[in-house]
């Protein structure tokens, strides 16, 4: 589960719900869901799992390979 962190670029975060919602590729994450809260906000989003997965953010840099890999 992704969280929903509340900010201003909240229309990045609906763009980005939309987009994967129409997603079908086997190097896209899936989206199977969202978990709403009582007052009907989405509080996370259901993803796929991604065994030994890290985030971007962790992440100081990468090789050519790993870019031509993201890339292609």
């Amino acid at each position: 589960m992704k969280s929903v962190h509340r900010t201003s670029h909240e229309s990045n975060f609906k763009r980005e719900i939309e987009v994967l919602q129409h997603c079908s590729h086997p190097n896209i994450i899936r989206l199977f869901g969202l978990v709403i809260d009582a007052e009907n906000r989405v509080e996370g989003v259901l993803l796929d799992y991604v065994e030994n997965g890290k985030s971007l953010k962790e992440l100081e840099s990468i090789t050519k390979h790993e870019f031509e890999g993201w890339t292609d």
